[in-house]
């Protein structure tokens, strides 16, 4: 075993050793692999590769200024293997030529990659040594995280923790720390691998004791993560039996207006089913389903759609909301519910819009040098009030979120008014069959973890699923597949978990305590 670690060892040291272009291309391909850990792939091992090497090169660099330069090409390489999918988007639409979609994603993962630059001259900064450099490590690692998951409209996708979607038992740990905490976790348990090829002169006998700390860790959250899954047994709201539509209508079809008809009665088919929708109490599609931007005006074609639904279901459906008012004319992204004589229940607007995709940010200086939006037309989607939850006759609270609102740790219910549920509307079409639907359904299964509620995902093209309040996908519809889901609608915990308590304060206190102890220098024997 010694010899393996010693070649394994020296194998890093002559990787950390390179210089110049040659670290560059090193710093970005060891970024892109690590993608690889993430939806659709699972390739666990890859953190736990990678986190040392970058560690072992790190301690290379004679200062943070090096430490700025790989972590610039790793978060180069590794939002670029992660986020392409988002240029397909450019090619679902004619309004935007095709060679845009590059220069976007190129453009996104430039500005991206500063997170990880400035992660590693943090890390550099803080006087990285011994055993508690692998602290520093995941605290930095964290902290970054954090911030772009909140600073310029926020971005968590793909957190460290996120890799754990193959592991239910794992999963489980983002009911007490939240995404971030179990991302901190997950840093330190994978970069802690690099004690084992430490020289002892370089760890202290500290170091060689603690280098055991980090995989004991690993298998202590997994065994008590399958604890709580053991015997844990879901229960059903009596009378409330949902339905999801997934039509799986192609981008390049849906808004063109001589199709809306047909889209819109495929919907209604889909609904129907072969028993006519006669078990199903509430009908499910998905965001901007409706074409018609004022169907909430039009008391006729709402009494329609409820006779061709049989009178029997209430419709929870997205649709463009246009708002025309004497002083200006706005749009939302809205989920409306219908009711079964066809009466207006509730709606709800998008809060947390897409930049460049739903509003482009300083949109009449950015025009000027042909930045366009990546959705059909020239207007900016305007934004709703926040987090709601909606009160639905017959219908257990739940909280509505639209698409990438889904994505925020710590923001996908009201505190103060908790629903029972989570229904997320998607149309993920955008993304064709890349991996970006599967990373998307897998933010949604840590919502429901994190706080401790079913999930209810109906998305244009799929993943559709119903999620139950351990993150479990209990039945759903694969991507580019059309049809029906039938469920009853499972319960939430019957206690809140810690994350849904405390957010993330955990984390904080989290990273203070661990500061400290990676602070921490001892007293000098005499």
């Amino acid at each position: 075993m010694n010899l393996s670690l010693g070649v394994i060892a020296a194998f890093g040291e002559k990787l950390a050793a390179q210089e110049g272009w040659r670290l560059r291309g090193l710093s970005f391909l060891l970024g892109a692999l690590l993608a690889l850990a993430f939806a659709p792939f699972g390739l666990l091992f890859m953190p736990f590769v990678i986190l040392p090497i970058i560690i072992l090169i790190l301690d290379q660099q004679p200062d943070r200024r090096g430490g700025f330069v790989v972590g610039w090409w790793f978060g180069f390489g590794h939002f670029l293997a992660g986020l392409f999918w988002i240029g397909y988007s450019f090619l679902a639409q004619s309004q935007v030529p095709a060679w845009a979609a590059p220069l976007a994603v190129i453009a996104l993962c430039y500005a991206l990659a500063y997170f990880f630059a400035f992660t590693f001259m943090a890390y550099k900064t803080w006087s990285p040594a011994g055993w508690q450099r692998v602290l520093k490590f995941a605290v930095v690692w964290v902290i970054f995280e954090w911030l772009r998951g909140h600073i310029f409209t926020g971005l968590p996708w793909n957190l460290m923790a996120n890799m754990w979607f193959v592991s239910d038992q794992m999963m489980q740990w983002a009911a007490f720390l939240g995404s971030y905490g179990l991302s901190f976790i997950t840093v330190f348990c994978a970069a802690g691998l690099v004690l084992f090829v430490s020289r002892p002169s370089d760890t202290g006998i500290v170091g060689i004791r603690a280098k055991y700390v980090p995989p004991a860790l690993l298998v202590a959250f997994f065994l008590i993560g399958g604890m709580r899954l053991y015997g844990a047994e879901l229960k059903y709201h009596d009378n409330v039996r949902l339905r999801i539509v997934q039509a799986a209508i192609p981008q390049t079809e849906k808004w063109v207006r001589a199709n809306w008809r047909a889209n819109y009665m495929r919907h209604v088919d889909l609904s129907l089913g072969a028993d006519g929708g006669r078990s199903i109490t509430h009908v499910i599609w998905p965001e901007t389903a409706i074409p018609y931007s004022t169907i909430d005006l039009e008391p006729a074609r709402r009494f329609v759609l409820a006779g061709m639904l049989g009178n029997s279901m209430t419709l929870l459906a997205g649709a463009p909301r246009r708002e025309d008012d004497e002083s200006e004319l706005r749009f939302f992204n809205s989920i409306h519910v219908i009711g079964t004589t066809g009466e207006m229940l509730a709606t709800y607007d998008k809060a947390h819009l897409v930049p460049f995709g739903e509003y482009v940010p300083l949109r009449s200086l950015l025009s000027r040098i042909g930045l366009q939006s990546i959705v059909p037309g020239t207007f900016d989607y305007s934004s709703g009030p926040g987090l709601r939850t909606l009160n639905i006759p017959g219908l257990p609270a739940f909280s509505p979120l639209i698409c990438f609102e889904v994505i925020f740790p710590g923001q996908a219910v009201r505190r103060d008014d908790r629903p029972e549920w989570i229904l997320n509307l998607t149309n993920d079409a955008w993304f064709g069959k890349t991996p970006g639907p599967y990373q998307h359904l897998t933010l949604a299964r840590f919502r429901a973890v994190e706080e401790g509620l079913p999930v209810v995902r109906a998305a244009g093209t799929g993943i559709s699923a119903f999620i139950d309040p351990y993150g479990r996908v209990i039945s759903s519809i694969d991507l580019n597949r059309s049809g029906s889901l039938d469920s009853d609608l499972p319960k939430p915990l019957s206690e809140l978990t810690l994350y849904a308590r405390f957010g993330d304060w955990i984390l904080l206190s989290l990273l203070v305590v661990t500061a400290v102890v990676a602070s921490w220098k001892g007293r000098k024997r005499s």
